[in-house]
């Protein structure tokens, strides 16, 4: 996302980090128009493992998708 208006500002760590930022954002936005209290009773019945695993396969798919499109646009 930030390297279309700042090419090479957002490198490997940078990327992930805005991710995590922004999904933080998402979060908090959901919190705000669906109520708190209903937002922290969904996250309470989520078990850590399965947390932690959603969000390392989700910082996973942005470093597979950036493979992917070097890939294809050097053939």
């Amino acid at each position: 996302m930030g390297t279309l208006f700042f090419p090479g500002l957002f490198s490997g760590k940078g990327k992930m980090f805005l991710t995590a930022f922004l999904a933080l954002m998402i979060l908090a936005l959901a919190a705000t128009f669906l109520g708190a209290s209903e937002v922290l009773e969904n996250i309470k019945q989520v078990s850590l493992g399965s947390l932690a695993l959603a969000s390392l396969v989700y910082c996973a798919s942005w470093r597979l998708e950036e493979f992917v499109s070097s890939r294809s646009l050097k053939d």
